[in-house]
């Protein structure tokens, strides 16, 4: 599923829930390990937002995105 066309107003093809695998990484000097990993299953997103950009202040941009799910379990 493309985010884009989701949110954009593309509703003209059905939602098609899928399983989803999040992962919260760590990385170092040895590079990238999982801390933890969920599985989400028959998930679909249901809102995206994105934190506003001010060019003056030193700030991240921060994206969220709420999913609806059957339900979750730690893998």
């Amino acid at each position: 599923m493309v985010l884009e066309n989701h949110f954009s107003g593309d509703l003209t093809q059905p939602i098609k829930p899928q399983d989803l695998v999040v992962s919260l990484q760590q990385t170092g000097a040895g590079g990238a390990s999982s801390l933890k990993t969920w599985l989400f299953v028959r998930a679909y997103p249901t809102k995206w937002e994105i934190s506003s950009l001010d060019e003056r202040q030193n700030k991240l941009v921060v994206e969220s995105l709420t999913l609806t799910y059957s339900y979750f379990q730690t893998v």
